[in-house]
């Protein structure tokens, strides 16, 4: 857990090389890290799981960003 954000250039690598939906997962610490994985690479979704437990980022932060 680094909370320094996802790997965008691990998950662009894996995304072109396989046929099926890929999830960003690992890395969160904002809710901008969530706007960057989207913008920087073609994810069908990335986990937020981690952030909300440790409660570090609330589900209205993250909608919020992603406007």
């Amino acid at each position: 857990m680094t909370n320094s954000g996802f790997g965008h250039e691990r998950i662009r690598q894996v995304r072109s090389a396989v046929s099926i939906p890929v999830i960003a997962s690992s890395g969160a610490g904002s809710a901008q890290h969530f706007v960057n994985i989207f913008r920087a690479t073609n994810v069908e979704a990335a986990l937020t799981a981690g952030i909300f437990h440790r409660q570090e980022v609330s589900v209205s932060e993250i909608i919020e960003a992603m406007r």
